[in-house]
């Protein structure tokens, strides 16, 4: 009776278990007013969408509908104004364009690359989204069999290349107040270099003569200056856009990373990698940097970067994480508890403040007080101010 009893329970446990749904959120992402949270949820193995409404606090239910089976969440970003969502979407190895709109609940389906299915899903490929204005977003895409810039158009549904050039175009952005796109791309079997492109221009302009080659291309806060990496030694350059010329960094010349800036008190911040002595793993510090009188501030030693460095949008306070008690498995591997991680916020004048573990930071508040974290089934609001948290469980 006793063993009958037994598999009973087991068999009710495996029922149970095949029954349930298991979310994860495995993003958050604040929309430029910070009104509406985008959370990207996994459901084994596909992805979905869900939105969070601060004011409101009310949280919607899947919006990928049924019929989008097998989908994921290649990529998204919110327009200017907050109020419609570009997705790329990614099912059976095609990656399609859509559009959100918030106010009016509706999913729409921007451009169509079943027909590619057939014989090259290679040219379904679709990247890094740029929003040139409310209705009109800017993205990488193979249709030519190169990767080229294209652009959407929302209030009449149709799609236009934006310009071309020789060879495939990468690390796409775009700065709304310059009206240029600036990538990189390998022309003429040449080392990849970094180009800008006037809106509607065929002009192709390389702005890193250096015959270098070239990676992790972003621009700063206010469009007036654009980073990259010399590599394989990760060497930080900072391009004067207003007048076109490098800045004359005082920093290491190798394993230094620009994560963020603040163009108000001309500060970058970056870390910098390091070994000593004989360790396996590199030890990572944290800076602020002024790249006007080349003076630099330490911010941390021996952070994680591994585990998150954010910036908030003003560029004054820095989120990252330090774990005191990590154990090296190998040369390849850390171990360490998600109870050690400690989360730390700092600004310029060196006021830091301790916050133990609540999760991955995934993103800063318009007005740079609030962070949103994600754990497994939930996401967590917690103001850095005041210390008040919230927490947002996220069921099916």
């Amino acid at each position: 009776m006793t063993k009958m009893i037994i598999l009973f329970l087991l068999l009710m446990t495996s029922v149970q278990n095949l029954l349930s749904v298991s979310y994860e959120v495995i993003d958050a992402k604040f929309s430029p007013n910070s009104t509406t949270i985008a959370l990207i949820i996994r459901d084994k193995e596909c992805t979905n969408l869900r939105l969070y409404f601060t004011e409101s606090d009310g949280l919607t239910t899947d919006i990928i509908v049924d019929s989008l089976k097998n989908t994921t969440i290649r990529e998204l970003k919110f327009s200017p104004d907050g109020n419609k969502i570009a997705l790329l979407l990614t099912t059976d190895m095609i990656t399609d364009l859509y559009l959100y709109t918030i106010e009016d609940k509706k999913l729409t389906r921007c451009t169509n690359s079943n027909e590619l299915k057939e014989y090259n899903t290679d040219l379904a490929y679709k990247n890094s989204l740029s929003w040139c204005d409310n209705q009109r977003i800017i993205f990488l895409s193979k249709h030519s069999g190169l990767s080229q810039q294209y652009i959407f158009d929302f209030s009449t549904m149709t799609l236009k290349e934006n310009g071309a050039s020789k060879g495939d175009e990468y690390w796409l952005t775009y700065s709304r107040k310059n009206q240029k796109s600036y990538y990189i791309s390998s022309v003429n079997n040449k080392e990849p270099s970094v180009f800008e492109r006037k809106l509607n221009s065929q002009i192709n302009t390389e702005i890193s003569r250096d015959n270098n080659n070239h990676l992790n291309l972003f621009l700063s806060d206010k469009g007036n200056f654009v980073f990259y990496s010399i590599m394989p030694q990760i060497s930080p350059n900072i391009y004067d856009l207003n007048n076109s010329k490098l800045l004359k960094l005082k920093l290491p010349k190798s394993n230094v990373r620009i994560i963020g800036w603040s163009e108000k008190d001309t500060t970058v911040i970056y870390t910098f990698s390091h070994y000593e002595n004989d360790d396996n793993f590199p030890i990572t510090d944290l800076f602020f940097y002024n790249y006007i009188n080349g003076t630099k501030q330490l911010i941390s030693k021996n952070i994680e970067p591994n585990l998150g460095v954010l910036v908030s949008p003003d560029g004054n306070k820095v989120l990252f994480n330090k774990v005191p008690q990590a154990v090296e498995i190998n040369q390849n591997e850390k171990k360490f508890n998600s109870e050690q991680i400690q989360t730390y916020v700092t600004d310029q004048k060196g006021v830091c403040k301790s916050f133990g573990n609540n999760g991955t930071a995934k993103d800063w508040s318009s007005d740079n007080n609030t962070l949103v974290f994600v754990t497994k089934n939930s996401i967590r609001l917690l103001n850095v101010e005041t210390k008040k948290e919230k927490i947002i469980h996220i069921t099916d």
